[in-house]
């Protein structure tokens, strides 16, 4: 499974398997950290991130992996692929917001995120 970037062509996959790519649109692949994690030509993860206005820091939107597939590292391999491309254009942390919820926000603990707001962000900082 390789990670590459995300098509305008996948949208229409996207919003009818995913739950958190219904709100995703033309927009959303004018950026350039769309990335998309393909299994025997079926889309099975996303990762739909940004750059916020002048703070140097990468603001992750989106992440979605298909639960046949989760805890395969897949997320995380999305995750550091963001945080490359974030490095490349000197940016210094990437921002989630995880809204209450315990098992997302044990995952983003986990893999090096520092709890900003009892259970709401998340910040890494990228070195």
């Amino acid at each position: 499974m390789e990670i590459r970037k995300g098509k305008l062509d996948d949208l229409t996959e996207l919003q009818k398997n995913f739950v958190r790519a219904r709100d995703l649109s033309v927009y959303s692949f004018n950026s350039n950290y769309m990335y998309i994690v393909e299994d025997d030509n079926k889309i099975i993860a996303f990762l739909y991130g940004d750059k916020t206005e002048n703070s140097g820091a990468g603001i992750l939107l989106e992440l979605e992996v298909l639960q046949d597939y989760r805890n395969k590292k897949i997320a995380t391999n999305l995750i550091k692929r963001f945080e490359e491309d974030l490095k490349q254009e000197n940016c210094n942390g990437i921002l989630v917001f995880y809204s209450f919820d315990e098992n997302l926000y044990k995952f983003y603990n986990k893999i090096g995120f520092k709890n900003k707001d009892t259970l709401l962000a998340g910040l890494k900082e990228i070195k």
